[in-house]
């Protein structure tokens, strides 16, 4: 069963300034993707999965009914397995947020172009 879905797009130059800017970066980004985001070779790459994962986290918060609020941007993590596929993993708190839903699973897809990021959060359970 869905119990909710949400999806954002992000303007990739809203967030340039980001870039290089290791502060912010671990402000905002639980340490995992803070590290993959800093390990990034290139100004581009690193641009555009910033945007990419703020745009996931803004659509789990639209997926779960509340917008940004009641969670951390860092409490929510956008994971790498082995093959590259992107998971979504949540601290303690962000996961009290959807304790009620049974046996629950994150369906997410990322993407961008030149000049967006896109996501999508899927909140699925029994």
């Amino acid at each position: 069963m869905i119990y909710g879905m949400g999806i954002d797009i992000v303007r990739i130059a809203r967030l340039s300034s980001w870039v290089g800017n290791k502060k912010k970066i671990q402000r905002f980004f639980d340490p995992r993707e803070a590290a993959y985001i800093l390990a990034r070779n290139r100004q581009s790459y690193q641009i555009q999965t910033i945007a990419s994962y703020f745009a996931v986290k803004e659509s789990f918060g639209k997926a779960i009914g509340s917008g940004l609020r009641y969670f951390a941007l860092r409490d929510v993590a956008v994971v790498r397995d082995n093959l590259g596929r992107p998971t979504l993993q949540l601290s303690e708190s962000a996961r009290s947020l959807v304790a009620h839903i049974p046996h629950c699973r994150f369906h997410i897809s990322i993407s961008h172009h030149e000049k967006s990021a896109v996501a999508c959060t899927i909140i699925e359970g029994s």
